[in-house]
């Protein structure tokens, strides 16, 4: 019988490598990286994600000197994983910042209705959407944010969406994306607010009142719609000043055309208006809702 030799003794000594010192590499390679190492590593492992476009075209990543927050992509200088989540926390601590001083009072019920509504959107993000190739998917996620907006109030909604579609994109490892997210779901929620408890003090009529369905299907459809144009327009700040990829206005415009945010739009509010006049009879009977005019 053949000897086979050892893989350790079949190299020459200077090329050998331990089996301690391959465990202390893996370890090393399996530690999680929040900072350049992580960006760099990403740029392969995200082409093949839902969002395939995020680092399309980039190839070795090399550290900036403009700043030690940026990082380049084949010449183009990106954030860092670094600058990407202190960016999200200034904007999350801002929005909320904001929304405390707008409203001033939170109702233990109203935080505990809002919890509830964040955590659907989250799961109807991660468990029912189809994506499409260039970052764009269809769900029901912003659903649940005009539906918090049209029971309680804008500011709400906005919390509920921003706060559960934002986790979704940093459990998907997205800081990046979540900055905009946040943003664009507060949008809807301020928007579908004011619409129904300013312009039409929703909460006041009757289910019998005349063009009631009618006022909760526009309350409801005016953030959704909204979000059609302002989500390519903020994407277009992510991917630019972000990502650092080249994208241009016409992009933008060309996304909007493409349909798969206004059918998201159209299938939220059908599912915001059924969900909303079943729900408000029973929330009002359980006392969940406010009563009279908020913000």
């Amino acid at each position: 019988m053949r000897s086979v030799p050892r893989i350790i003794g079949a190299y020459p000594p200077d090329t050998q490598m331990s089996s301690r010192m391959v465990g202390k590499r893996l370890r090393q390679q399996s530690k999680p990286q929040w900072g350049f190492e992580a960006v760099e590593r990403s740029c392969g492992s995200k082409m093949e994600g839902p969002r395939p476009d995020k680092f399309h075209g980039c190839a070795v990543a090399e550290r900036s000197g403009k700043s030690p927050a940026m990082l380049k992509f084949g010449g183009k200088a990106i954030m860092s994983t670094t600058a990407m989540w202190l960016l999200l926390a200034v904007v999350v601590v801002a929005i909320v910042f904001g929304s405390v001083l707008y409203k001033r009072t939170f109702t233990t019920k109203e935080l505990a209705l809002t919890g509830v509504m964040a955590a659907l959107s989250l799961v109807a993000y991660l468990f029912f959407r189809v994506p499409f190739y260039g970052g764009s998917s269809f769900h029901l996620g912003n659903t649940f944010t005009a539906l918090t907006a049209l029971l309680l109030d804008g500011v709400s909604g906005g919390l509920a969406g921003a706060i559960g579609l934002a986790l979704a994109d940093i459990l998907a490892g997205d800081p990046g994306y979540a900055i905009t997210t946040f943003v664009l779901k507060f949008i809807i929620g301020i928007t579908c607010g004011a619409v129904a408890h300013k312009a039409f003090k929703l909460r006041e009529l009757d289910k019998h009142s005349s063009g009631y369905i009618v006022k909760v299907i526009v309350a409801a459809a005016s953030g959704l719609l909204l979000n059609v144009f302002t989500d390519p327009f903020l994407g277009y700040f992510r991917n630019v000043y972000i990502f650092g990829q080249e994208y241009t206005v016409a992009q933008a415009l060309t996304k909007i055309a493409g349909g798969v945010t206004f059918v998201n739009s159209v299938a939220s509010t059908v599912c915001v208006v059924v969900l909303y006049l079943a729900l408000r009879p029973a929330l009002e009977r359980a006392g969940l809702l406010p009563k009279g005019e908020t913000n």
